[in-house]
């Protein structure tokens, strides 16, 4: 399946100052988390992760929006589902949040509310085969 994905942001002129940026909102919005377009979110995160700009973008969404909180019950309608697709753009997403190496996003990952999800979708690595475990 071939994505051609609209990248739900736009960059403000670097002219700009980052007093006059204040008055702006964070400039990526990710589509909400849901089964079907998990490798649109994937692919979308993976582009935007290629600039400190977009990194910095990311965070901000990612916190702002308690977008990790929302990834979690995929992770477990996935494993239900067997869909190892599905579990590996999880694994991806989870690892491009981790990546950022942003203070917020660690320390929630680590929180007890939502580690075992975040645990859960990082045990799916892209390109490796293996059964879903079921239970």
């Amino acid at each position: 399946m071939s994505i051609t994905a609209d990248i739900h942001f736009c960059w403000l002129d670097d002219a700009l100052s980052d007093d006059a940026m204040e008055n702006f909102s964070n400039p990526l919005v990710l589509p909400p988390p849901e089964m079907g377009n998990l490798e649109e979110i994937s692919v979308l995160m993976r582009n935007v992760h290629a600039t400190p700009q977009g990194r910095d973008a990311l965070s901000k969404f990612v916190i702002g929006d308690d977008y990790i909180r929302k990834l979690i019950p995929l992770v477990e309608t996935a494993e239900d589902l067997e869909d190892l697709e599905d579990l590996q753009h999880l694994c991806s997403i989870m690892k491009m949040l981790i990546l950022l190496n942003d203070t917020q996003i660690i320390e929630h990952v680590v929180n007890e509310s939502v580690v075992l999800g975040v645990v859960g979708a990082l045990e799916c690595k892209p390109g490796l085969a293996r059964k879903v475990r079921t239970a």
